[in-house]
């Protein structure tokens, strides 16, 4: 029941990220007039959030990837999504937030379909396995370029409004600033994520071009 679940679940995500993909090339090219996070919200979050069962799929051995570096990219995104698109107008209509939604659309495509052959060891063609293990060289950069947009973006309406904030007195007798929490995430949790990110697909890369050669 493992194969048959795992291909449903990838095509599935194949499926609802062409769907968000196709609202962004569409927004685009109307000339980015409108409200993209309008039209995307729902099955943007729909299909990233599902992608939460990836971590699942980590840990419990049900998939070959590093649980580590899945939760990390998995819950960066969710992080972005839920705690600051979701919560500030200005993230949403900020130009940073169609990079990123763009972005993360058309990586998903090709590694969707890449992992949906390889459920049952189906041969992948020369072109997908390019895309998978190319596309990433631009779309990383330009991915995480827009994260930080939305995080910048929504900074303002963070420090005026303080959600998730924790001020003394409470019955917990705890602090936490939000504001302040994704100041150290920009300065420090990006810097040190996406260069990891990176390298750790620029190794699979080299790990699966080299089986070729070898082959």
């Amino acid at each position: 029941m493992i194969k048959p679940y795992l291909l449903a679940y990838n095509l599935a995500s194949l499926g609802g990220w062409i769907y968000v993909l196709a609202l962004c090339v569409m927004h685009i090219a109307g000339g980015m007039t409108g409200s993209l996070w309008a039209q995307v919200e729902l099955p943007l979050k729909i299909v990233q959030t599902a992608a939460a069962l990836e971590i699942v799929h980590a840990v419990f051995g049900l998939v070959r990837s590093s649980p580590f570096a899945v939760f990390l990219q998995v819950w960066s995104r969710i992080y972005v999504l839920w705690f600051l698109a979701n919560l500030t107008p200005a993230a949403q209509e900020h130009w940073s937030f169609t990079l990123m939604c763009t972005s993360w659309s058309i990586v998903e495509l090709p590694r969707y379909t890449f992992y949906a052959l390889k459920v049952y060891d189906k041969e992948v063609p020369s072109a997908l396995l390019f895309l998978r293990y190319h596309l990433f060289m631009v779309l990383y950069p330009t991915g995480i370029s827009g994260e930080l947009g939305v995080l910048l973006s929504a900074l303002p309406h963070i420090a005026e409004h303080q959600p998730f904030s924790w001020k003394l007195p409470n019955e917990y007798n705890a602090v936490f600033n939000f504001y302040y929490f994704n100041l150290f995430v920009l300065a420090v949790l990006y810097p040190l994520g996406g260069p990891f990110m990176y390298m750790h697909m620029w190794r699979q890369r080299q790990k699966i071009y080299a089986k070729q050669k070898s082959a």
